[in-house]
């Protein structure tokens, strides 16, 4: 099984499920921009996953008289 990159990736599969890629092919031919598409949806909201945060500095402790 192949991972999923993104969004795009996402609703591929779904389309190709569903048949309406198909249909799209029929009706449009094959250059019906959906490659273009589904690599754009995939740079705009990826999957990878997160580089791990780095802990915030410490904050200064301030000495305070009693």
């Amino acid at each position: 099984m192949r991972r999923l990159k993104g969004l795009g990736d996402v609703i591929e599969l779904i389309t190709r499920f569903t048949g309406i890629k198909w249909l799209v092919k029929k009706v449009f031919g094959e250059d019906c921009g959906c490659e273009d598409r589904k690599v754009y949806l995939n740079k705009k909201v990826s999957f990878s996953t997160p580089q791990p945060l780095t802990p915030p500095p410490p904050t200064p402790t301030v000495n305070r008289k009693k």
